[in-house]
């Protein structure tokens, strides 16, 4: 869809380490823990579906996978946006001190509220569930000070009461700041 702009997440990087790594790796012990860690976050189907592709799509998957921006830069009514999945890349010197790769921080750092925001931006963020900043049920996107959490619990395993919220996919139109939820 040439109106839609995908970023690289944290599954989608747990599967190119799972999947899309040297065959001749010594580092086998590695490949391993990023296997259980795929399968352990709902990879195993998506595995098993991937495998049954000829080598000639998986390398397709693999390319487009790896091409996925970290960050996209827009500007809606005057207003400069950064997408991000986790946390902007920029980041990365101040925070990223727990892991090996901007890439690696970008998609697994859970933005926090005080964490720098890049000067003249909104960063838009996912990954961190929007609980974190204030407790609606369900939960609903949070508005902070040049910051937009937007993760409102859609991978939620299990409904409340494991939960104490409810879950849902948000997302959030620029042009007039209209909130969208899914329905059960």
């Amino acid at each position: 869809m040439s109106n839609v702009k995908i970023l690289l997440g944290n599954h989608e990087y747990m599967m190119l380490e799972a999947a899309d790594f040297d065959k001749s790796t010594s580092d086998l012990v590695r490949v391993f823990e990023a296997q259980d860690r795929w399968y352990d976050n709902y990879g195993l189907d998506t595995f098993e579906i991937l495998a049954k592709l000829p080598k000639t799509e998986q390398r397709e998957i693999f390319d487009y996978l790896h091409s996925l921006p970290l960050n996209i830069d827009i500007e809606v009514n005057g207003i400069k946006y950064r997408l991000v999945h986790g946390s902007p890349v920029e980041n990365f010197a101040e925070y990223g001190s727990k892991y090996e790769s901007e890439t690696e921080f970008a998609v697994w750092h859970k933005w926090k509220e005080g964490d720098a925001i890049p000067d003249g931006y909104t960063i838009i963020f996912g990954h961190t569930p929007t609980r974190k900043f204030k407790s609606t049920n369900p939960l609903c996107i949070w508005y902070g000070e040049n910051a937009i959490g937007i993760d409102c619990g859609s991978g939620f395993p299990v409904p409340p009461p494991f939960y104490m919220e409810k879950g849902r996919l948000a997302c959030l139109r620029l042009d007039d700041m209209k909130e969208f939820y899914s329905e059960d």
